[in-house]
């Protein structure tokens, strides 16, 4: 049996060393639930979900290579298309 990937983490079992899974805010919320819970000082509890759920949610749902087409026509130059580039790749992966 395969074992299915961690698509949501706790903050307690998060910390700084996670900051390439889950992102530098909720890595900073897992590491001060648990460093300074024992000093007394409450955090709010709650959880992450990791950058792999992204990347998956984008395969399987075939959303890589319209989002990459769209990316291509992105004036690297002076960048006067990133709010229309942005919108498009929005709603590729919003409307669903």
């Amino acid at each position: 049996m395969t074992s299915q990937p961690d698509y949501i983490i706790p903050f307690n079992k998060i910390d700084l060393r996670d900051i390439a899974q889950v992102g530098g805010k909720n890595a900073s919320l897992g590491e001060m639930i648990q460093k300074l819970g024992s000093k007394g000082i409450r955090v709010p509890n709650g959880f992450a979900t990791p950058a792999l759920a992204y990347r998956d949610f984008l395969r399987e749902n075939s959303l890589e290579p319209k989002l990459s087409q769209t990316l291509k026509k992105l004036d690297h130059k002076d960048f006067q298309n990133l709010d229309e580039i942005g919108k498009k790749n929005y709603n590729t992966i919003s409307v669903r």
